[in-house]
């Protein structure tokens, strides 16, 4: 009789094992189905993140697009008159030499004719 019922109790132990083995993979699957429900969801906010950062180079070239406009506009309200400051340069120029030659002059004491 003992035997039997050792046997039974044996029986009711693996019973009891698989039951608690297959909880035991149950939650295994739970906890890794959640992983990767987390790390999906991770994903999913750096793909946004770098969605946003993607739009923040566009709004980058579209800012340096109108300050280059803007620059240009500007460049081109002045007047632009080769000529003109041709005629400027030589009289600086001439100003400047003027000026050294005279003082040469004078330091030297000698007359510029």
């Amino acid at each position: 009789e003992q035997d039997g019922q050792s046997e039974e109790d044996a029986g009711q132990n693996s019973e009891q094992d698989d039951e608690q083995q297959q909880d035991e993979a149950a939650d295994e699957d739970e906890q890794q189905q959640q992983d990767e429900q987390q790390g999906e969801a991770a994903e999913e906010q750096q793909d946004s993140e770098s969605d946003s950062e993607q739009d923040s180079p566009s709004q980058d070239s579209n800012e340096q697009f109108e300050e280059q406009q803007s620059l240009e506009q500007w460049l081109r309200r002045i007047e632009d008159d080769p000529g003109e400051l041709l005629q400027r340069k030589f009289r600086y120029q001439f100003r400047q030499r003027q000026l050294q030659g005279a003082a040469s002059s004078v330091e030297d004491g000698d007359r510029i004719w």
